[in-house]
């Protein structure tokens, strides 16, 4: 449903890159994703790394239709980065 790509970005702030190609559908509803993909965003940044460039882009033939399928799918992400970099900076300590 979602890709999620990242890089570190050199700076304190985290951002929100969006994918949503024409194949997604028409534009209200690719609109419609994005705001949902940025809402999550928002509410959950806490949850990633500082200084990241987040990129998302969205699987045209299986687009997320709810926010509970969003969130889930960024929440999993985060997790599994976190637990990287924490993993990252103890070896390198």
């Amino acid at each position: 449903m979602l890709e999620f790509t990242y890089l570190p970005n050199g700076g304190e702030i985290s951002r929100l890159g969006l994918t949503v190609t024409r194949k997604t559908g028409k534009a209200a509803r690719r609109n419609r994703i994005k705001r949902l993909l940025r809402e999550v965003f928002r509410l959950n940044r806490t949850h990633l790394v500082e200084g990241v460039d987040l990129i998302i882009r969205v699987n045209p033939k299986n687009p997320p239709v709810k926010y509970s399928d969003v969130e889930s799918e960024f929440m999993k992400f985060a997790g599994q980065r976190s637990k990287q970099t924490r993993n990252a900076r103890q070896n390198r300590v």
